[in-house]
């Protein structure tokens, strides 16, 4: 996590002195022309009218895998419960607000012959605060306090309509199975423990930030072994399978993401 921060100042610093560079207004001059030169042989394709000498440098990064850190909103779930003969839902004891929490997705790309097709792999954590609720009808707040940590696993497939090189949008679909855990603390030493599965489906967009600075392309690749810094969009929806704790919600996401 500290490389891809490090990286995101790097690219403000080189955004920064790109535009602060003059950049000339009228036409060069000199007109470049083919030569044999002994450097090619070593990479040499381009020296400059300023005389610096550009060579292609192998790359580290194999573009197989990528990595996502993602802030994460999603909506209650639509779990219910009966008290003293009261159906109650999630919204009752913990509110109406999204959850709000991480998540971390590690995807694999073995297939690249039109677009990118691979296996994902995730986790995440979303905390709540609530109340506790009188069974008797009591319309006084309980004084006991409960903490939900919501843990959703999951694994699935995507695809990714990427097509060239350091293409600047790559929207994807991905879709699979969750594991959501749900661990609740509360005032009065009943804690719960329980788990319940889901299919999701999701779309998204990933924005290159490579793509507008090829300085920081270089050094990504050279220095950190990364050929793509993405900021990556994600609207899912996941559908419960069990009716007793049904985990349907929606969900939004953004964060960051490399290539490597």
């Amino acid at each position: 996590m500290k490389k891809v921060l490090a990286l995101l100042l790097l690219f403000s610093v080189l955004q920064a002195q790109e535009s602060a560079t003059p950049k000339s207004d009228g036409k060069s001059l000199i007109k470049s022309k083919k030569i044999k030169h002994p450097g090619a042989k070593d990479g040499l394709y381009l020296i400059d009218e300023d005389g610096v000498y550009h060579y292609k440098v192998p790359t580290r990064a194999k573009k197989d895998y990528t990595m996502y850190f993602r802030f994460v909103s999603q909506s209650p779930p639509e779990a219910t419960t009966n008290v003293a003969g009261q159906d109650l839902n999630y919204s009752d004891f913990y509110g109406s607000a999204n959850l709000m929490g991480l998540d971390f997705i590690y995807e694999w790309q073995p297939i690249k012959n039109f677009g990118k097709a691979g296996f994902q792999l995730g986790a995440g954590l979303s905390i709540a605060n609530g109340r506790g609720y009188f069974g008797s009808g009591d319309t006084r707040e309980p004084l006991e306090g409960y903490t939900l940590f919501s843990i959703p696993l999951l694994a699935g497939v995507i695809y990714r309509f990427e097509y060239a090189n350091q293409q600047w949008f790559v929207p994807y679909v991905s879709g699979g199975l969750i594991y959501n855990g749900f661990v609740e603390y509360r005032d009065d030493g009943e804690n719960n423990i329980v788990g319940s599965p889901a299919g999701y489906g999701a779309g998204g967009i990933l924005l290159n930030l490579t793509a507008f600075n090829k300085q920081l392309a270089f050094i990504m690749d050279r220095e950190y072994g990364y050929s793509n810094l993405w900021l990556t969009f994600e609207f899912r929806l996941n559908q419960g399978f069990n009716e007793d704790l049904d985990i349907s919600s929606d969900q939004l996401s953004f964060g960051i993401g490399a290539d490597y």
